[in-house]
């Protein structure tokens, strides 16, 4: 959007200083160069073919007067595509061509130069603010990836987290178990022995009844563990 604003401002004041002038086909081929120059600058996309457009706008002058009033448009481009040194040579081809060939009013050789130092002006504050924004791209950019890669750390740990507490989980698991199946195995199985040498020893009921009950219920618990 900046290098439209930009070209229209240009070309609205480039149409200013041409206002003294009687409206005729000339003029409206002027202007028409002038659209074709901003609109292929910023659709074309091959450098060489930029350049071509603006030597050919750049030559028209010799055969339409009115399109070096324009002149700030194609120093814009040339400057922007190019470089500044190039605009200011055209913008010095300019002059003496003003001189030479269009009016020599200094008022409007004064407009001529003031749309030629509008021109760089604008194109280095575009510039500026170009190179601004694709380094905050850059930086925001930058950010999200930085935030992508932290998240997907923070997510690999909770997961490692995961994996150690259930590993732990199941090692302390293990480990009751081992307990139970050592000390209170080992408990019952003594148990349901002495329950037997008991039941041997006494025979007589109910007691014998009794024992095999109590003997009955630790082999189950036996089971159990």
């Amino acid at each position: 959007m900046g290098y439209f604003q930009d070209m229209g401002l240009l070309f609205i004041y480039s149409l200013i200083v041409l206002l003294w002038k009687e409206p005729d086909r000339t003029l409206i081929f002027a202007i028409l160069w002038a659209v074709i120059l901003i609109c292929g600058i910023y659709f074309i996309h091959g450098k060489s073919t930029k350049v071509l457009v603006c030597t050919v706008f750049a030559l028209m002058v010799l055969v339409v007067p009115e399109i070096e009033m324009f002149y700030p448009i194609l120093i814009y481009a040339l400057i922007k595509e190019i470089n500044w040194q190039m605009g200011l040579a055209i913008s010095m081809a300019g002059v003496i061509l003003l001189g030479k060939y269009g009016d020599m009013h200094i008022e409007i050789m004064a407009k001529y130069v003031v749309g030629c130092l509008l021109a760089a002006i604008l194109e280095r504050k575009t510039y500026k603010y170009d190179k601004m924004d694709i380094e905050l791209r850059k930086t925001v950019d930058s950010g999200e990836e930085k935030a992508l890669l932290l998240s997907e750390k923070n997510k690999a740990l909770a997961e490692k987290q995961n994996s150690e507490i259930y590993a732990a989980t199941l090692r302390e698991r293990n480990r009751i178990a081992r307990e139970i199946h050592d000390h209170v195995g080992h408990m019952l199985t003594r148990s349901i022995l002495q329950m037997g040498a008991l039941q041997t020893v006494y025979q007589q009921e109910p007691l014998h009844s009794q024992l095999s009950e109590v003997n009955l219920t630790l082999n189950h618990a036996m089971n159990s563990i």
